[in-house]
């Protein structure tokens, strides 16, 4: 027993066997076959290491607050400013959403408990 969308599956692909006999385009299925369109952001843009440094200066933050808003290694940060890796892809989409409302950033940024002195 077929069930309801077995059902639709062959009937789409006896359809689609008769376009195929038929050599029919893409262009002639438009509008017979439901489709999905999906929008991808564009590729983050690459990033220099004078770049990554004029950022993260711009925020005021040492490597440490940079790498721990970006959830990296400190070292991972010192090497990507000196040049000698590029941040990954992910990385870069972060950077371009710091690059592109920092404010939204540095209130992400928690200041470090004070420590009380007590007194003697």
């Amino acid at each position: 027993m077929m069930n309801r969308k077995s059902n639709s599956l062959v009937r789409a692909l006896s359809e689609l066997q008769g376009y195929a006999r038929d050599d029919l385009t893409l262009r002639d299925l438009k509008g017979r076959l439901p489709t999905r369109v999906r929008i991808i952001a564009p590729q983050p843009r690459s990033y220099s290491a004078a770049a990554i440094k004029k950022l993260r200066t711009r925020l005021g933050v040492s490597q440490a607050d940079f790498a721990g808003l970006l959830g990296v290694s400190r070292i991972l940060v010192q090497s990507w400013e000196r040049g000698v890796r590029d941040p990954s892809p992910l990385a870069s989409r972060l950077l371009d959403t710091i690059e592109r409302d920092p404010e939204a950033w540095l209130a992400a940024l928690v200041p470090a408990p004070t420590k009380s002195r007590r007194a003697s």
